[in-house]
């Protein structure tokens, strides 16, 4: 939700590097918890990574606003979120169905009781086009439930730190699909930024595996019903 709202508020621009840094987050907060400090080597990555999506996405002066601030909040409570999941599901036998469904209920709610409590009833009136209905359920369908379960089988499989790594690499596929879908040509500026996270990626992901070994595996097809 406050992604949402932050993006509402300020550029696309600012949203994908400040977003990004739910990378960096992710790993200070997992060492802290565990009572240790983050690896040099880690935050390194990360590090490279942020600097990276800046290359991508950062083409006029960046200032801070309250979208901005929405947005960091939003990083923060992804990486919240990463690591509670992997948390949770670790030595569970809750299946990442039953959570999935847990999530997009609770998404559900909230979202429907913020709009209802800022909008009113006016929140609730939506267009009658067909792609408008399309456009909804594909993004609540693909874009939200689907990355919900995937993120949420990942967090099982490996650490809070493998995954936030891997969803930095955001930035790269949105800069791939405009490319493609778009027509829109992707610079000299931009493909050394992209390069910048597929490293980091690389290397981030390889040191996290060997600093701390997988979670527990995820259950059998019949449980994930």
């Amino acid at each position: 939700m406050a992604e949402t709202f932050g993006v509402f508020y300020t550029t696309a621009t600012n949203a994908a590097f400040l977003i990004s840094l739910c990378i960096i987050i992710t790993p200070i907060l997992d060492s802290l918890m565990h009572g240790r400090r983050p690896p040099t080597a880690i935050m390194l990555c990360a590090l490279l990574s942020c600097i990276g999506t800046a290359l991508m996405v950062m083409q006029d002066r960046f200032t801070l606003n309250l979208g901005d601030l929405l947005i960091l909040g939003a990083a923060f409570l992804r990486a919240v979120m990463v690591i509670s999941t992997n948390r949770l599901l670790k030595d569970r036998t809750i299946s990442s169905a039953s959570l999935t469904t847990v999530q997009f209920l609770a998404v559900t709610g909230i979202s429907g009781m913020v709009a209802l409590a800022v909008d009113g009833q006016a929140g609730f009136t939506f267009p009658a086009s067909p792609q408008f209905w399309g456009a909804l359920f594909f993004l609540a369908g693909l874009c939200t439930l689907a990355a919900f379960y995937i993120q949420n089988v990942a967090a099982r499989m490996t650490n809070p730190t493998r995954v936030s790594f891997l969803m930095g690499t955001e930035p790269v596929f949105g800069a791939l699909f405009a490319a493609v879908l778009l027509s829109e040509e992707i610079g000299a500026v931009t493909a050394l930024g992209a390069t910048m996270i597929l490293i980091s990626t690389y290397l981030g992901t390889r040191y996290s595996a060997t600093v701390r070994g997988r979670c527990t595996p995820e259950p059998s097809a019949q449980n994930l019903s």
